[in-house]
């Protein structure tokens, strides 16, 4: 005997009962205020659904709930209480308040175009380890907004910081080992191996117990968030010595994103990277590394345009000797820039022949540096992002 599965509306405390498998919509619908929804099945949206207010809840303690459909879903408040999870097969946004009261939301890692979308306000309560978003989350960011992201029975958020700009990112938490980023539990669209021995000679260790995918096209610092499961204690035992570490899509190799704050110790805590633009780097996790005294090494970001701001590439502490050299490449490993006795001078011109119409500035872009104090026998690598 085929199983009858009850839908529950109320529009404006009218009640009306279906008896159905799924909730079907292939036109449009619109919930005004004070309409209460409660979705006891499963929901297929290929009309018109995004412009509601009210709120409404996805509810059921025996079994899973699939939401589907060639539209997208934009609800105001939204309760998610589902014993055996809500799966997202298409994107749902949320304008106000979610409620995380049971279950987890999953988004497929297979598929990052569908994430559960935090819009305007950008409020929830509830997660933690039970309850959270295992996949993607998406958020136009305009103050701090903490990602209620895990994985494998894990809620390991990550923090964007309050910005001047709004932007929109997406993230997704793998409680994965970033060398093996795609596997049978896990599977996910990362097509290469982030070879943790591939970082560059200011990092001393990668942590191979996971990582985030962050995306967005913006310049933004991130905070990652760590406990007793991420086992940095593997790493070191001084959390001044943990960076945030980024894959380089340029490079292909791990690169520092620095540590502009770290709290907790190494057990629990939190660290805060310098700016960098996310889609510039495949995934992130935290790693180690070691700074020489008095010289501020890390990545950089210039716009010389002749504003008398930032117009230069300027490394704090480099005049400790003058007794070095500075060579600049491009995302294909080619020179395009070296100087002895650097002197915090350099414009975003190339001085490589090879370059056409070199008096035009080198374009837009991310470029690899290395520099080398020969009488104190170091040698920094970074990077350095040019925006006119």
């Amino acid at each position: 005997m085929k199983k009858l599965v009850f839908f529950l509306v109320l529009f404006n405390a009218l009640p009306c009962v279906y008896s159905q498998t799924a909730f079907h919509n292939s036109g449009n619908i619109q919930m005004h205020a004070n309409a209460q929804v409660g979705f006891h099945t499963n929901v297929i949206n290929d009309g018109t659904f995004n412009k509601n207010e009210g709120s409404a809840g996805f509810y059921n303690l025996d079994q899973s709930l699939i939401v589907s459909g060639t539209n997208k879903m934009i609800f105001k408040d939204v309760t998610v209480e589902v014993f055996d999870d809500l799966f997202l097969s298409t994107s749902m946004g949320v304008t106000n308040d979610l409620i995380l009261s049971m279950g987890l939301v999953n988004t497929p890692t297979t598929d990052k175009s569908v994430s559960l979308d935090f819009l305007d306000n950008r409020m929830y309560v509830g997660a933690d380890d039970n309850r959270h978003v295992d996949g993607y989350a998406l958020v136009t960011n305009s103050g701090e907004f903490t990602f209620p992201i895990g994985n494998a029975g894990f809620l390991r958020p990550m923090i964007l910081p309050n910005s001047l700009r709004t932007g929109t990112f997406k993230g997704a938490y793998f409680k994965l080992d970033p060398n093996y980023p795609n596997t049978a539990a896990t599977p996910t669209d990362f097509t290469t191996a982030f070879d943790t021995n591939a970082k560059d000679i200011t990092l001393t260790a990668v942590n191979t117990e996971e990582f985030w995918d962050l995306d967005g096209s913006d310049v933004t610092s991130i905070k990652l968030t760590w406990d007793k499961n991420s086992n940095l204690g593997a790493l070191t035992q001084k959390i001044n010595d943990l960076r945030v570490v980024g894959w380089s899509n340029d490079f292909e190799i791990w690169v520092d994103l620095g540590n502009a704050g770290a709290v907790g110790d190494i057990n629990s805590g939190l660290i805060q990277s310098t700016p960098f633009i996310a889609d510039e780097f495949e995934v992130i996790t935290i790693g180690t590394g070691k700074a020489a005294e008095n010289i501020v090494f890390g990545n950089y970001g210039i716009s010389p345009n002749g504003d008398g701001v930032n117009d230069t590439f300027k490394i704090k502490g480099i005049e400790i000797s003058h007794n070095n050299t500075l060579r600049i490449y491009n995302r294909w490993s080619l020179l395009v820039y070296s100087k002895n006795d650097y002197d915090n001078s350099w414009e975003g011109f190339s001085d490589n022949k090879l370059n056409v119409k070199r008096e035009l500035g080198l374009p837009d872009g991310t470029y690899f540096y290395v520099l080398d104090f020969h009488d104190l026998g170091i040698s920094w690598q970074g990077w350095v992002y040019v925006k006119r």
